[in-house]
């Protein structure tokens, strides 16, 4: 299995936590540098919600 392309790297981060418990989130978060905790806050959390919005559609009001 070949690495993930640096373009992919918050989105795939993104798949990780939306299917993670809230424990093994903290541990996983707990494992990756900090400036990829850094990146995810400031840019990863809305890039992934953007992504999945446009392959989803809108949530449910």
């Amino acid at each position: 299995m070949g690495q993930i392309a640096k373009e992919k790297l918050l989105l795939s981060m993104g798949a990780i936590l939306e299917e993670a418990t809230p424990e093994e989130r903290r541990f996983f978060l707990g494992k990756v540098p900090a400036i990829a905790r850094l990146l995810w806050k400031t840019v990863g959390r809305r890039q992934y919600a953007k992504r999945v919005r446009s392959l989803r559609g809108p949530l449910p009001a």
